[in-house]
């Protein structure tokens, strides 16, 4: 989808290019043209309350424990419920309150390349960065081209059976935010 329209802007800038010498060539005059427009991509971080009401936190002092990234118009993440999909803005919003939205920094390389395959994936309930399954910020964190690093499950808001993921390589939702303001 969104690598595809990609892929297929790429050529047609290539082929412009093309056509652009080609004719400088024969004619001896410069022509000028206009890339197309690629989109600036951006992650939302959410906010995201328990039945109850209650600020739900992944880790500490981080206010919010969902994200997504902005494709092609619309929003790529994953979600226990669903596991990796692409909605529209009003959707994501059915996960949490779009608390938050940073503009991916230009020095980033994201692996757009990685997109469509990650698609229909499910969520990665083990949180492991080197299986099929994806989490919210392993989907991101992937897409940006950030490394992992050891994963800390504070036992005062994980249950216990989480704490043996500890060292682990992962990414946290606020790791990727501070990865992202950090320049």
């Amino acid at each position: 989808m969104f690598v595809t329209r990609f892929k297929f802007n790429c050529m047609l800038v290539a082929l412009a290019a093309l056509i652009t010498m080609t004719f400088a060539v024969m004619t001896g005059k410069a022509m000028a043209i206009t890339a197309p427009r690629t989109e600036t991509l951006k992650v939302a971080f959410l906010e995201v309350r328990d039945a109850r009401g209650n600020l739900v936190r992944v880790e500490p002092n981080f206010p919010w424990a969902h994200m997504a990234v902005s494709i092609d118009g619309g929003w790529l993440h994953a979600h226990p419920a669903t596991g990796v999909e692409w909605v529209s803005g009003a959707k994501l919003e059915n996960y949490g309150r779009i608390a938050h939205v940073i503009t991916v920094p230009n020095w980033f390389k994201p692996r757009l390349d990685l997109v469509d395959g990650f698609i229909g994936q499910g969520y990665d309930q083990e949180f492991s960065w080197n299986n099929q399954a994806l989490y919210c910020s392993e989907l991101v964190a992937k897409t940006l081209g950030i490394a992992p690093v050891p994963m800390v499950f504070d036992p005062q808001l994980w249950p216990r059976s989480y704490l043996r993921f500890n060292g682990l390589p992962g990414i946290s939702p606020g790791l990727v935010y501070r990865r992202l303001i950090q320049e």
